[in-house]
């Protein structure tokens, strides 16, 4: 999703209870065809005022946004829209919001609420979205800071009770609370209603039922994510705090902690009794009792799921569920990714479980693993095709939604926007929901119309190559991180090294090693894996040879590692363990800056004697040292760049370090090497 913003003029605000003069209708009749529209921050305030309730807020009202509301320099006690009327009767006593509100794709931005220690519940810009007719669209939301008093309910950076309809909508927030507030949520404190294709990021802080983006769900949540850190006592998720509705096609990347004798922490929710159906979570997660990478406590069923953070506890804890009363089937967890000694799927299992595992990187990593439990992936109709999940290639991540892919004008294999995605985008345009050429893919905005709205946010990602899994550009000039640009962010630390190892490149800066003891590691990525397709590359500039360029995979069996760099000549050499090996011809330690690449291509069987070896663009013809090795490289230590396993320190320069996911052309690799 892709919104506007703009710098209004700030105006101070008390409560809700606004120090403009009231006066003046909004323009347009408030019917679907012609809503109210908000043009500005005076428009605004009108809209806001609870005085015109019964104009604005009512059931098959209209209003749309034509402005992104700035409401800086403002503090509010209560919910900005359809506040609580604060007494003793502990529920919603204000006037709801039951009308629709569309959002058109702009921002509210700057809203702080402050209770200064009062309970005040229902905290949002909205503080209930009620009835069948109520509705949020396409409205996003930055800076968002909520702070409740003690025992205040129901805080949400867009509202904090939904039993309406909210799609399309995303909140930046801080969420938090001074002693006991609980059903805290990212964008929804309490969900009864529907929140689909949404999305919060930031921070969400509370004693019980808190999730990154709903608090607690009577509901449905689908095609929503969070990656918020979220921290709290009880009943604490990534994505969902407590769940007692269902939850679809979500996901969730943010830490979640507690803190004191806490139980039902996980890392999509916390405790669940409804349903979980094909979701992830890469969470971390912390907490003492009924701890799971997925779900801490569950109730209800589990299906299709599968969780890849590393997870701490005390007591009843697992790599998926912590504690499981119900029915978990086809799911799965890393257990290469744990820290913390979590060898078990579930903590304490009480319910029934079929085909639930904790598997190595590879295996979670490759397809088959996951369809050959019916889960529905786009490209087969054996499982279904509804084409949830998206694997290309084996090898490079874990499954992920089709829509995530969608979102960014990537609607079809391979990874990557290009000339096939433009084709289906064509075949597309100028649809709407019902038309016979309606994709719903092609709807990145998901406004149900593919325009030029659509175009523009396919442009930007216009031959962005998804395949290329890490890009270390070495362009930095001091610190201790070699950043990723690649779209998966997966930075090295440099080790032993400090700022004046940041040098002049050939191709912009780039990194010196001393031969002894520097090197770049690349946490947490443990390289590709088993036979995927892959090419590495680099420009490197040394005459010592002998020395590693980049590498990963353990030391053991034939084929599990693969590392990359010169042999006692100075020519490139891979070694991929048992004997396996290849060299090639040209020398490359001569002082001279070289580009150099490895290409291998898994046509069912990839072996060390197709390897392709590359120098400044040209091939190099390598000599085999052990034919037939079976190329199947196993996670071990992380990538490295400059060692392996402790030896073989480089001594020279490195630029612009390249692995992607699939075999480059020779072509590519020429133009990699001229740049």
């Amino acid at each position: 999703m892709r919104w506007l913003s703009s710098l209004l003029v700030m105006v101070v605000m008390v409560g809700s209870t606004s120090l403009w003069a009231a006066g003046g209708d909004l323009p347009g009749s408030g019917t679907e065809g012609d809503p109210y529209l908000i043009e500005d921050l005076a428009d605004f305030d009108v809209f806001a005022d609870s005085v015109n309730a019964a104009t604005y807020w009512a059931s098959g009202v209209y209003t749309k946004l034509a402005c992104g509301p700035n409401l800086a320099g403002r503090t509010y006690t209560t919910a900005v829209i359809a506040p609580d009327t604060p007494d003793s009767t502990g529920g919603f006593d204000g006037t709801p919001f039951t009308g629709v509100f569309d959002g058109d794709g702009h921002v509210v931005s700057n809203i702080t609420i402050d209770t200064a220690g009062a309970s005040n519940d229902y905290l949002g810009l909205f503080g209930a979205i009620d009835g069948s007719s109520g509705e949020v669209k396409d409205l996003g939301m930055q800076n968002i800071n909520i702070t409740g008093g003690d025992t205040a309910a129901l805080l949400g950076g867009l509202c904090g009770y939904n039993n309406g309809t909210i799609s399309n909508c995303y909140a930046g927030v801080s969420v938090t609370e001074r002693g006991g507030s609980w059903r805290l949520g990212g964008l929804v404190g309490e969900n009864r209603g529907d929140v689909s294709n949404c999305y919060s990021t930031g921070d969400v802080e509370g004693r019980s039922a808190v999730g990154g983006l709903v608090g607690k769900n009577l509901g449905s949540v689908s095609d929503c994510y969070s990656t918020s850190d979220v921290s709290g006592n009880d009943v604490v998720g990534g994505l969902v705090g407590e769940d007692w509705g269902s939850i679809s096609n979500c996901y969730s990347t943010g830490s979640v902690t507690v803190s004191g004798e806490s139980r039902y922490v996980g890392g999509l929710v916390g405790q669940s009794h409804g349903s979980v159906s094909d979701c992830y979570s890469t969470s971390d997660v912390s907490g003492n009792h009924f701890v799971g990478g997925m779900v801490g406590d569950n109730s209800g069923s589990i299906s299709n799921c599968y969780s890849t953070g590393d997870v701490e506890g005390q007591g009843a804890v697992g790599g998926l569920v912590g504690w499981n009363n119900d029915t978990i089937t086809y799911s799965f967890w890393d257990t290469d990714t744990q820290t913390h000694g979590v060898t078990e799927s579930i903590g304490v299992n009480e319910g029934t479980v079929t085909n639930v595992l904790g598997l190595p990187t590879a295996q979670m990593q490759i397809r088959i693993t996951f369809a050959d439990t019916d889960w529905d992936f786009t490209y087969e109709s054996t499982n279904g095709t509804a084409d949830i999940w998206r694997m290309c290639v084996d090898g490079v991540s874990y499954p992920q939604f089709a829509w995530e892919f969608a979102q960014r004008g990537d609607f079809a294999c391979p990874d990557g926007v290009g000339l096939s995605d433009l084709a289906v985008f064509v075949e597309a345009w100028a649809s709407g929901a019902g038309d016979a050429n309606w994709n719903p893919g092609c709807d990145i905005r998901m406004d149900e119309r593919i325009d030029l709205s659509d175009f523009g946010m396919f442009g930007e990602n216009w031959q962005v190559d998804f395949s290329l899994v890490g890009h270390w550009t070495m362009n930095e000039t001091e610190g201790s991180t070699a950043s990723d640009s690649s779209i998966y962010g997966r930075d090295g630390t440099l080790l032993h090294m400090d700022d004046a190892d940041w040098v002049e490149g050939n191709v912009g800066n780039a990194l010196v090693f001393d031969g002894v003891d520097d090197y770049v590691e690349i946490t947490g990525f443990t390289g590709l894996l088993g036979g995927q397709s892959r090419t590495v590359c680099a420009w490197i500039k040394t005459n010592v040879p002998g020395q590693v360029i980049i590498a990963w995979g353990p030391l053991g069996a034939s084929g599990c590692r693969w590392v990359f760099g010169t042999n006692a000549v100075g020519q490139l050499w891979l070694g991929i363990g048992g004997g396996g090996s290849i060299t090639g011809t040209v020398d490359v330690c001569d002082g001279d800056w070289h580009h150099v690449a490895v290409v291998a291509e898994d046509d069912g069987s990839p072996n060390i004697n197709e390897v392709r070896l590359y120098v400044d663009g040209l091939p190099d013809l390598p000599s085999v040292n052990a034919s037939d090795r079976t190329i199947d490289t196993l996670p071990g230590p992380d990538v490295t760049i400059g060692q392996y396993n402790g030896v073989s320190f480089l001594e020279g320069t490195i630029d612009d370090v390249r692995i992607y996911g699939r075999p480059l052309r020779a072509d590519e690799i020429g133009d990699l090497a001229n740049p």
